[in-house]
């Protein structure tokens, strides 16, 4: 080669790796011992084979070095091995078609641990866990799970409240509760309160506001207590009398200029068709009667009401041994005394 640019002369310069070639440029075409300055060889592209590792393959910024060493055949021994910069041998590589297969290597789950199907059986009560937890409703502690070896599990009441007692409020299903039992704030269910003899209490003092009141009137009339009437000292109140509600009263004297209606007269006149007839007379004009009848023959048996009589005298049919009472009220007059009678019964006839 040299001989043949010996008497060259060279208008431009070709760089030949650090070299300069002069006056290269005016070769056309081309000699077939150089290359032309678009030469794609000039860029140092070159084929990449099918699994080579490159930088479009895994990063751009990845830097890895490609070596132009295009090996075929066994790899040296000298790469193979267990160091930092070697590669393990074929033989010794377990492929991912064997995970959890048998003669494989188990998979781990999401928390990096083997799943339980994987461990061998080693017979009933036997064997090792990793971990051991305990859950406990809401009124106990929680315990410290068990990681490693033995170990027990201490569990605590949580604090509650003062007042507060531990069980069921309301029918089971119901409510917010539904039969689990659970600290209570509420007022302890009457139905849950056991009975106690009285005997049982031998010291101390019941507040007034937990017994009860007597309260109402009649055959339905509550159990209870009464108000206290007090010793009347303070008051000098001696003669008061306990009203309907429950409260007790100053009683009320009859004042002495006041008069007194006259008793009210009840008389037997005759019988009509089987019946008393009964003449009910107040002697002072222009005051009522009020009258009342108790059939004992009626069932069942009532107690009716005083009723007003539309005139003065007044008559009423009733059956016999009926149960006849009256009064008399006039403005101005205190009330007459209350007359009782008791109607006769028929005479025999022959």
């Amino acid at each position: 080669m040299i001989p043949q640019l010996e008497n060259a002369k060279l208008v431009t310069d070709l760089d030949f790796n650090g070299l300069a070639l002069k006056n290269s440029g005016a070769w056309t075409p081309v000699p077939p011992a150089f290359v032309d300055i678009d030469d794609p060889r000039f860029s140092d592209a070159r084929l990449i084979l099918d699994g080579t590792v490159t930088d479009d393959s895994v990063n751009a910024a990845a830097e890895i070095d490609q070596s132009k060493l295009n090996l075929n055949g066994s790899i040296p021994p000298a790469w193979l091995g267990s160091s930092a910069g070697q590669a393990a041998s074929g033989p010794l590589v377990t492929r991912t078609s064997q995970k959890n297969a048998n003669s494989g290597y188990p998979g781990l789950d999401v928390n990096g641990r083997v799943l339980s199907t994987r461990l061998p059986s080693t017979g009933p009560q036997t064997g090792t866990v990793t971990k051991v937890g305990l859950s406990m409703p809401p009124e106990f502690t929680k315990p410290t799970d068990i990681t490693a070896g033995a170990g027990s599990f201490g569990v605590a009441w949580q604090n509650q409240p003062d007042g507060s007692w531990f069980g069921v409020n309301g029918p089971v299903g119901t409510g917010p509760f539904t039969g689990i039992p659970t600290f209570l704030l509420s007022q302890l269910p009457i139905g849950l309160v056991p009975g106690i003899d009285a005997t049982k209490f031998t010291s101390g003092e019941f507040d007034l506001e937990l017994l009860p009141i007597a309260v109402g009137i009649g055959p339905s009339h509550a159990k209870g207590l009464v108000p206290d009437p007090g010793d009347g000292v303070k008051t000098g109140h001696f003669d008061d009398y306990l009203g309907r509600d429950m409260t007790w009263k100053t009683m009320t004297f009859i004042t002495p200029y006041q008069p007194t209606l006259p008793d009210t007269q009840i008389t037997f006149q005759d019988w009509f068709n089987g019946e008393a007839r009964i003449l009910i007379l107040q002697p002072q004009d222009g005051a009522s009667i009020f009258y009342q009848v108790i059939n004992p023959l009626a069932l069942p048996p009532l107690i009716p009401p005083f009723l007003l009589a539309d005139s003065n005298p007044f008559t009423v049919f009733v059956p016999p041994d009926s149960y006849i009472q009256a009064y008399s009220a006039k403005t101005g007059w205190n009330n007459s005394d209350m007359n009782k009678f008791t109607a006769p019964e028929p005479p025999e006839t022959t």
